[in-house]
């Protein structure tokens, strides 16, 4: 903590304005969290164990489509 990690994109997201960032998970909330940091950060790796995404559909395709945001498939954070 406390060296560019943070547990809530949501509040964060304004500090991370035009940087690179990553995201760890892909359920419901965490997608919600990666759409919303799309807005300020200049491009946001999403890091994920599967090839699928946990979110309910409509949150996957929205990450999908979103141009800021790329999937890194089966990665696993060491």
């Amino acid at each position: 903590m406390g060296k560019g990690v943070s547990c809530c994109a949501t509040c964060d997201s304004p500090l991370f304005k035009s940087k690179t960032t990553g995201m760890i998970d892909s359920g419901d909330v965490a997608t919600t969290e990666i759409l919303y940091l799309s807005k300020f950060a200049s491009s946001v790796k999403v890091i994920h164990s599967r090839s699928q995404l946990r979110a309910i559909n409509i949150f996957q395709k929205r990450a999908m489509i979103e141009p800021k945001i790329e999937l890194v498939w089966y990665t696993m954070v060491t």
